[in-house]
């Protein structure tokens, strides 16, 4: 009976915990390998499209045109020659205003040529094993082709290469995961890809050499019109398989920080906008 009553209240003590609400005292930012964060906590904002154009200010910086169709969802400012410091001058469709990061997409075409814009995406940051440490200033990552990537009807898994035909189902969601387990190298835009990996999809490890764990980045993107079919639609890069996504941080590093360590310690901040409590 004891033991069943130890039992009882370490769960209240988690649910309290996880519901509790403003004021919450500050919690300090943990790295990889703390014993104390919570797995699968996260905090997710709505970040709406912005604009399209060709350019990709990480895989083809200062080169205006060079790269196929991107959609910009969030920061208003994005182009080739975007830097830190000129997203975090300019203004956002992030419903947290602090958060000038860009995130792009290749942009989706019609059968017929016509584009079908985002509407937006639902932003989510989670929380790995053993806790995460905020993404450092300007870092930029890029996700690819993954089992973590790819189209569904909806927000359920499975993710497939191909857009599925939802009649009767929810809306077309296009899923993008980014890599979370960093080698810890700081950043210096020499290979922007090359020092952050995926995790191991089945025992979520880190491989050996990028144990530094970053929050899993996620975007739900969803369509206007909330589309169910979209046969013979293709995505500027090439078949609806090459869908993946660009991030570059320009949040205000202290906002990100403190949301990271709310997610360490167990809160979940749920499609957070200004004047959250997790913001306080």
């Amino acid at each position: 009976m004891a033991r069943i009553m130890r039992a009882f209240f370490a769960v209240a003590v988690l649910v309290f915990a996880a519901c509790a609400q403003d004021p919450r005292p500050a919690q300090p930012l943990l790295g990889s390998g703390s014993g104390h964060a919570v797995d699968g906590s996260l905090f997710s904002l709505h970040c709406q499209y912005s604009h399209t154009n060709s350019d990709d200010p990480i895989i083809f910086p200062g080169q205006p045109g060079a790269s196929h169709a991107h959609d910009f969802l969030g920061n208003d400012s994005t182009d080739a020659f975007s830097t830190y410091e000129s997203l975090q001058g300019a203004t956002t469709k992030c419903q947290v205003t602090l958060d000038h990061a860009a995130y792009w997409i290749p942009a989706l075409r019609r059968a017929d040529g016509t584009p079908l814009l985002p509407f937006g995406s639902l932003t989510y940051y989670r929380n790995g094993p053993g806790g995460s440490v905020a993404f450092p200033a300007d870092m930029r990552l890029v996700a690819r082709a993954s089992s973590a990537t790819g189209w569904a009807c909806g927000n359920k898994e499975p993710f497939t290469p191909s857009i599925p035909d939802c009649t009767g189902k929810k809306d077309i969601r296009a899923h993008i995961t980014f890599p979370s387990c960093w080698d810890g190298t700081p950043v210096n835009h020499v290979d922007d890809t090359a020092h952050v990996v995926m995790e191991d999809a089945v025992t979520r490890a880190c491989p050996a050499g990028f144990t530094t764990r970053l929050p899993k980045l996620a975007l739900n993107v969803r369509y206007r019109g909330n589309p169910h079919t979209c046969v013979g639609c293709t995505l500027s890069s090439g078949a609806p398989s090459t869908l993946h996504a660009d991030f570059f941080n320009a949040w205000d590093q202290a906002t990100l920080e403190k949301l990271v360590a709310e997610i360490n310690a167990g809160v979940t901040c749920n499609a957070i906008s200004d004047g959250d409590p997790c913001l306080s």
